[in-house]
């Protein structure tokens, strides 16, 4: 057991609740993420920028396929980590929903500059 001085007992509790808490949230990620990248736990890489498979975890987010992102928070009251509401809802029904993929930040980032700029109606040359 760890000791940890200058601690009062709650606060040494609330410390080793929130070490647990971490790892069930990274237990949760990895599982949401293997299902959705199809076991490969590597960005889908819908650009091709990746020479080599993306798969620093650190790095993968969980992406609404439709760009849907914010309708479906709304809709769904979704607090916090959609990773958390898709292994809530895996757990409740069985089935995993669909409309999901893995990317990596950088083709999160491709894919949200795209859209504003399909929404906006702007050429290209507006984000260089």
């Amino acid at each position: 057991m760890q000791i940890v001085i200058g601690l009062s007992g709650s606060s040494f509790h609330k410390q080793k609740r929130t070490k647990a808490q971490r790892k069930t949230k990274i237990r949760v990620m990895v599982r949401v993420i293997s299902y959705y990248s199809h076991g490969t736990m590597a960005c889908a890489d819908p650009y091709h920028i990746h020479l080599i498979p993306f798969v620093d975890i650190r790095c993968l987010t969980i992406d609404h396929i439709n760009g849907d992102g914010a309708e479906h928070r709304r809709k769904s009251k979704v607090n916090g980590a959609t990773s958390q509401w898709l292994w809530k809802q895996f757990r409740e029904t069985g089935k995993w929903p669909d409309g999901f993929q893995v990317l990596c930040h950088t083709c999160q980032e491709i894919k949200r500059i795209k859209y504003d700029m399909k929404k906006k109606k702007l050429p290209v040359q507006a984000y260089i």
